[in-house]
């Protein structure tokens, strides 16, 4: 995901051009929606509910460091322009 987020700010920094950095960063959440239910479902075929937990508290610690690096991508957006 990290790597996305590289790809975004290249477009924001070259193209400055809001519909394709909208593309970007839905192509993200589309890509982490992709992904979440898949590791979701093979988490399930455990016995016990630690995988479970365990999805559960990585998908917490993702989408906080997702927010993360969106804040950092636009603040870096901010100063250079």
């Amino acid at each position: 995901m990290f790597l996305l987020h590289i790809i975004q700010l290249y477009f924001v920094m070259s193209l400055e051009n809001k519909i394709i950095l909208s593309i970007a960063f839905a192509s993200v959440g589309g890509i982490n929606t992709i992904t979440e239910s898949p590791i979701y479902g093979i988490a399930g075929l455990f016995k016990t509910g630690s995988f479970t937990q365990v999805v559960q508290v990585g998908n917490g610690m993702a989408g906080f460091l997702n927010v993360t690096a969106n804040t950092i991508i636009r603040l870096i957006v901010l100063l250079v322009h």
